[in-house]
């Protein structure tokens, strides 16, 4: 209503929390994490939510051990909006996959934004070590990024915490 473009991000713990999100937000784009979505479900989720009026963008959640879901992203902007991939996926590797994904969005500014997701490991003090690998690959794909970028995300712990890392940087 401002004449501004709005982000947002969301862990709706599922998919289907997060897609009731969507239809009441105002945002032009959001990035969702947790979205618990296997890959033989991500088209018809995907395709149901252009039928809502996101180009939606996921990355498929992992089974874990105990045979539950895990993990997952979504980057979401209105259908008028262009997208497309920010890196080649096959650079992505294992353990990126299902924790981060980053999309080029055709507005925002002249060239673009690219657009992100990212959803660390639950207890930042027992998967420190994983989260901070998973950090530091991520910046490594970053790095690649021409133009600039917003990462939403949930990172797991307080933003000190993060800052300390010296990710940020």
């Amino acid at each position: 209503s401002q004449g501004r473009w709005a982000f947002e991000t969301v862990n709706g713990s599922c998919w289907n929390t997060a897609a009731e999100y969507l239809t009441q937000s105002m945002a032009d784009f959001v990035a969702v994490q947790e979205t618990t979505t296997l890959e033989e479900s991500i088209a018809d989720t995907e395709q149901a939510a252009r039928n809502k009026g996101w180009c939606t963008a996921m990355t498929p959640s992992i089974l874990t051990q105990a045979e539950g879901k895990s993990a997952g992203t979504a980057v979401c902007c209105r259908t008028h909006i262009g997208t497309r991939k920010s890196f080649v996926d096959e650079r992505c590797g294992d353990m990126v996959n299902s924790r981060f994904q980053m999309k080029h969005l055709g507005a925002v500014c002249k060239g673009g934004v690219h657009f992100g997701s990212c959803y660390l490991h639950c207890n930042w003090e027992h998967n420190r070590r994983t989260n901070l690998d998973l950090l530091q690959h991520i910046a490594a794909m970053m790095a690649t990024l021409r133009g600039p970028w917003i990462v939403g995300g949930d990172w797991q712990c307080t933003p000190d915490e993060l800052r300390s890392t010296g990710w940020l940087k």
